[in-house]
């Protein structure tokens, strides 16, 4: 998945058509197109399908380094995506297997000490290998010694950021937040949208924010909001009592 994303022409594509601004209507809780700004026509299901027939027809190999809450579920969602997940953390792995993978996926979940230079190395060589990578900042601001390394992990240049606002937050002001939740966020996802818009002009990365509204950031672009994603609108339907 991650190294289609990387393709150039699926770059274009989705610059070109999928990051058209949008601003919400709270009103009526749906993403309205601003004012003035081009609407293009975005057919989800369609391009949907095709992207996911190619990851199945190419299997790429997708390496996770990442926390013990999500390694079962990460695992699952990439073999449903017909992608070959590799959850290798081993610094002594690295320098052999990175190479292989046609993604690395960084999450600081469970961070510890021996955990980091596996990550760091990786890291290094995704970038030498040139192959995408993704970094997840769990936590960024919950300590100091994960702050640290998340902005040294961020010093590295992944290919995408993707954190919540309070993450964000906490790499753009690169300090520890002492109203800190963990990964619970204590800011709103449209709190952090300057911030997202320095890092990704400093980093050079894609800076996604998650929350009631996903926003994304494209390197050296101005800020959109990312197709039309409002969790609160989808509610699952009450259980029928009879």
């Amino acid at each position: 998945i991650l190294s289609l994303l990387h393709n150039p022409i699926i770059q274009t594509e989705l610059s070109a058509r999928l990051y058209t601004p949008m601003e919400e209507d709270k009103s009526t809780n749906t993403i309205e197109p601003q004012k003035g700004a081009q609407q293009n026509p975005i057919h989800w299901p369609k391009q949907a399908w095709t992207h996911f027939e190619l990851v199945r027809q190419k299997s790429p190999l997708v390496q996770c380094i990442t926390n013990f809450v999500s390694m079962d579920l990460m695992a699952n969602t990439l073999l449903s995506a017909g992608a070959s997940p590799a959850m290798i953390h081993s610094v002594e792995e690295i320098p052999e297997f990175t190479p292989k993978a046609l993604g690395v996926c960084i999450n600081a979940g469970t961070l510890a000490p021996d955990w980091l230079p596996g990550m760091k190395l990786a890291a290094q060589v995704a970038n030498q290998s040139k192959k995408p990578w993704v970094l997840d900042p769990v936590a960024a601001g919950g300590s100091s010694f994960r702050l640290k390394a998340c902005l040294e992990l961020l010093a590295l240049k992944p290919s995408v950021v993707r954190g919540n606002g309070s993450e964000i937050l906490a790499l753009f002001k690169g300090c520890v937040d002492s109203n800190s939740k963990g990964a619970d966020s204590v800011h709103g996802s449209s709190d952090a949208v300057e911030a997202a818009k320095s890092l990704a002009q400093q980093s050079g990365s894609v800076v996604a924010i998650s929350g009631a509204v996903d926003y994304i950031t494209v390197r050296k672009q101005p800020l959109y909001l990312h197709e039309v994603v409002v969790r609160s609108a989808y509610t699952l339907p009450s259980p029928d009592p009879t």
